[in-house]
């Protein structure tokens, strides 16, 4: 891939990034905006370019491209989360549940697009994802009232811009357009009482299936030292996602509150 300033040495990229603290918000932040970011523990990954998806992590650094460039990607998530030695009181007693696996695999898709206008201009497109995550109990885990299920997911538009100020400084600017839904059950599951010989029907506490769209935007600078060695600075706003749909509490509808998603 060409770019207007090739590292024909050791490349030595620093970055830094100023993120919003909304960014960590409910520990649902994900990394997996491109899959050799990801191989290198997205280390100067703002500043190194060497594919499209640097556009994810500072808007600036597509003023490097002289070239048209497409990247595309897909990064499994592998979750491996194990509840053990659980006990749990209702008015029926207290007992000991079995261990619970609520993992699973999900796949992060990623695609960038990065187009130079000119010497100066360069505009790039980018979908991807910034937050997700998905944990689930078994229908019969007598603890659903605090599992069941927990489905959050978004999707990132970005639209960016970068302008190549001189051989050395280049500035960038995006606009965000996410989408995000969310599902989350808490339940009763069906109890059966054996000492009157009766089974209690599951009873739904919790029960939202929303979506909702936000913008955020994104800005970046990058400047060049010499030609081995490149500095980053980039901050990202990340919005509070208001979402509607259907929604229940204790069988009550609560339809028309909004629910707030990182």
């Amino acid at each position: 891939m060409n770019k207007k300033r090739l590292f024909t040495k050791t490349l030595v990229a620093a970055a830094v990034t100023i993120a919003s603290q909304q960014a960590m918000a409910a520990g649902f932040q994900l990394n997996a905006q491109s899959a050799t970011g990801l191989g290198r523990a997205f280390a100067g990954d703002g500043v190194i370019a060497d594919n499209a998806s640097t556009m994810a992590k500072n808007p600036a650094s597509m003023a490097l491209f002289d070239a048209p460039a497409l990247s595309l990607g897909v990064i499994a998530i592998d979750t491996d989360v194990k509840v053990k030695n659980a006990t749990y009181t209702s008015p029926f007693g207290t007992n000991a549940l079995p261990d619970e696996q609520i993992g699973g695999t999900s796949f992060a898709p990623n695609i960038y697009y990065i187009h130079p206008l000119n010497e100066k201009w360069t505009v790039g497109a980018g979908l991807y994802s910034n937050f997700g995550t998905k944990t689930e109990f078994s229908d019969k885990y007598a603890a659903n009232a605090f599992g069941g299920l927990t489905d959050v997911k978004s999707v990132n538009l970005a639209l960016s811009a970068a302008f190549r100020v001189n051989d050395h400084w280049s500035l960038g600017g995006g606009l965000d357009v996410i989408y995000g839904s969310g599902k989350l059950e808490r339940y009763l599951p069906e109890t059966k009482v054996p000492v009157v010989d009766i089974t209690i029907p599951r009873k739904d506490l919790l029960n939202i299936d929303a979506d909702g769209v936000a913008l955020g935007f994104n800005l970046g600078t990058v400047y060049e030292l010499n030609e081995d060695n490149r500095f980053g600075l980039s901050y990202r706003y990340s919005p509070t996602l208001d979402a509607k749909g259907d929604m229940s509490y204790a069988a009550a509808d609560i339809t028309n509150h909004k629910l707030k998603m990182p």
